[in-house]
């Protein structure tokens, strides 16, 4: 729903059926077809994958993770969307994380 689809239950019910994705008591969804999200990249056109990386940065709660689907939705240079990058870099690796 967060994301503008007005079906989102149904369809993410379909895809918990399916067992394409795990859905937890607080509304978080996680891929459980480890293949899955690369098929997608995979198959999506650039246009594709900027808009779902867009959507993503609107709806997901944690702030490194909005940064960086900010940063792969989009394919010119930002001075103020590096400087986010580099901030949620920071966040992540005092989190433990070595990745974005």
């Amino acid at each position: 729903r967060r994301a503008g689809r007005p079906n989102a239950e149904a369809d993410l019910a379909a895809a918990e059926r399916a067992d394409l994705v795990s859905l937890a008591e607080d509304g978080s969804v996680t891929f459980t077809a480890g293949l899955l999200p690369s098929t997608l990249v995979h198959d999506a056109c650039w246009a594709e994958r900027s808009a779902g990386h867009a959507a993503l940065a609107e709806v997901v709660d944690d702030p490194v993770e909005s940064v960086r689907h900010r940063a792969l939705a989009t394919d010119s240079p930002d001075e103020e969307l590096a400087a986010e990058v580099a901030a949620a870099a920071d966040l992540a690796r005092r989190r433990g994380n070595s990745a974005l």
